[in-house]
């Protein structure tokens, strides 16, 4: 799960709270399952134009797959099996 959104011109990731409470910004919560690449959360909080809509979903899928991975990673370090 990300924030993604709108601050003046800028589509953001994980937004602070400054950028999530700008006057006219654009706060835009999504999870996704990872192993369908289906979006499982989306929380619209603002008004924002069709195409960035889309610009911070490619952006925040991008992220949770990066996120996803570096889970992973530690996950299979901190359970690791010494043979």
């Amino acid at each position: 799960a990300i924030s993604a959104g709108k601050v003046e011109d800028k589509i953001l990731l994980d937004l602070n709270y400054d950028e999530d409470s700008h006057e006219n910004g654009v706060d835009v919560p999504m999870a996704m399952v990872n192993s369908t690449k289906k979006l499982c959360l989306l929380q619209l909080d603002g008004e924002i134009s069709l195409e960035d809509i889309k610009k911070a979903n490619e952006l925040a899928q991008k992220a949770c797959d990066q996120i996803y991975e570096v889970q992973k990673a530690a996950l299979k370090k901190k359970f690791e099996v010494n043979n």
